[in-house]
């Protein structure tokens, strides 16, 4: 099984790391390949470091090949957390797998473009 989680500078560089950010763009997460309960810390990690940079959080679902309930889990506890912080946490582009998830979730309100 494949994924990727990688957090991008608000420039549109992929970074692996979390330096510098702070302009007030989204930090954004782009998901790739499958996201289940083997995934979850991983994605948890990520949302967490991406979180912590200050500013709203866009997560890229446009490569994902699979989505189990675990992963949206840990996406809707990262909408809380930001929601407490007065941010926001959109999903972007959902491939066709999660968005049934997303749909059957009733989780259509956190899909923006973005």
């Amino acid at each position: 099984m494949m994924s990727t989680c990688v957090v991008a500078e608000p420039s549109g560089e992929r970074a692996a790391d979390l330096a510098g950010g702070g302009s007030g763009e989204p930090t954004v997460v782009w998901l790739g390949g499958e996201h289940d309960i083997t995934t979850a810390f991983t994605l948890a990690d990520t949302l967490a470091d991406a979180i912590g940079r200050g500013q709203d959080v866009t997560v890229d679902l446009s490569a994902v090949t699979f989505m189990g309930g675990t992963a949206i889990g840990v996406l809707v506890r990262a909408e809380r957390i930001l929601s407490d912080r007065s941010r926001a946490l959109r999903l972007r582009a959902p491939s066709a797998c999660a968005r049934r998830l997303i749909d059957v979730c009733g989780l259509t309100g956190l899909v923006g473009e973005v």
